[in-house]
């Protein structure tokens, strides 16, 4: 671990207070940086690794406390890049349940489903999904992408890139699946 020795308060105080919301502008901010210089700073103390050394400790036992492991949360990702309406079904109660073959926890990656209903000749009630709604898979891809270091937002403005998506779809597919297949 790299001496800390010779911070500044100012680096100190946002090595205390980044862990609290993981953002470093506003740590920087609290820290007593200027409001226009936040950013900046905050970018600059987290390429200290001096204030790294303080920091990495408080955010692995946090990680410990909530007993957060990233292949559980890759694993919840997984459940919803991969969310498909063929998962579900309404059952004879009403009530929108797990189709055959889909996925354990799938239900996790369903944000809302209304249920519709209409009644035959003879009386019988039938049930249908007339609507349902994902947690944002966009967003969870995006997320998948960049933890298998598949996007990297650190491009240069300006740079033209070509992405064949139907390669990078089927890769992040393998190595989620890997990991939803791993034992728990």
């Amino acid at each position: 671990m790299p001496g800390t020795s010779g911070l500044s308060e100012r680096r100190r105080r946002f090595a205390e207070e980044y862990p609290k919301d993981v953002n470093a502008t506003q740590a920087a901010i609290r820290a007593g940086f200027s409001v226009p210089g936040a950013r900046v700073r905050g970018v600059e103390c987290l390429r200290d690794p001096r204030v790294l050394a303080l920091i990495e400790p408080e955010l692995a036992a946090r990680q410990q406390r909530c007993e957060i492991e990233s292949d559980a949360v890759l694993r919840d990702l997984a459940l919803l890049v991969f969310a498909d309406p063929s998962h579900y079904e309404v059952g004879e109660d009403g009530q929108v349940r797990l189709a055959p073959g889909a996925p354990p926890g799938a239900m996790r990656a369903l944000a809302h489903a209304q249920v519709g209903h209409w009644i035959d000749p003879d009386g019988v009630v039938h049930y249908y999904i007339a609507r349902f709604r994902f947690h944002d898979k966009v967003a969870a891809i995006d997320k998948a992408m960049k933890h298998l270091g598949i996007l990297n937002k650190r491009i240069a403005h300006g740079a033209c890139i070509e992405v064949d998506a139907v390669a990078v779809r089927q890769r992040i597919g393998d190595r989620l699946r890997k990991l939803a297949e791993a034992p728990t």
